[in-house]
Order: C-alpha cells, then sequence, then structure tokens
C-alpha cells in the first residue's frame, strides 16, 4: 500500500491505542497499521480499530494486547471447526 501523501511505500507496524471504556482508560497494544518511511503518515483500518474496541471492551484489564486476543480468537475458531 502507498502512502496518499507522499506515494512512499508504507511499512508495517505496530501501534498502542487508548479506549475509554465504561468510564475507564484502556490502552490496546500491538495494533497493526502502516506507517511512511518518509512523512510518517500512520494508517490503521477502522476494522482493526473497531476490532479493538471490542478486545477492550470484553476484557477486564487495563492493558490489552491485540495480538494475542487475535491469536486466541483464532485458537478457538479452528478448534470449534474440528468439531464439526
Amino acid at each position: 500500500m502507498k502512502c496518499k501523501s507522499c506515494k512512499k511505500q508504507m511499512q508495517s507496524i505496530m501501534v498502542t491505542h487508548d479506549f475509554v471504556i465504561k468510564g475507564e482508560n484502556v490502552k490496546v497494544i500491538n495494533i497493526p497499521a502502516r506507517q511512511c518511511p518518509k512523512c510518517k503518515a500512520m494508517e490503521t483500518p477502522k476494522w482493526v480499530l473497531d476490532q479493538a474496541k471490542r478486545y477492550a471492551d470484553k476484557n477486564v484489564k487495563s492493558i490489552v494486547d491485540f495480538a494475542k486476543c487475535e491469536a486466541e480468537e483464532t485458537a478457538l475458531f479452528i478448534a470449534t471447526q474440528m468439531f464439526w
């Protein structure tokens, strides 16, 4: 994917985002995003942020690891598919 501003190839990075869930601050770490190496513009798809917010909402911790939640969901999906 190319940067919308300077047209350089964007690089994959991990970012942190803070959400307020039920009046409490929840930090979600290891969210995949892209950043331009030239102008430093960043982009995180809306569906990824929506997923991060869902993970923040269903966890009771103040710090949630997006990558770990994704791995757990994938493992659960695979386990349920084994019985069908």
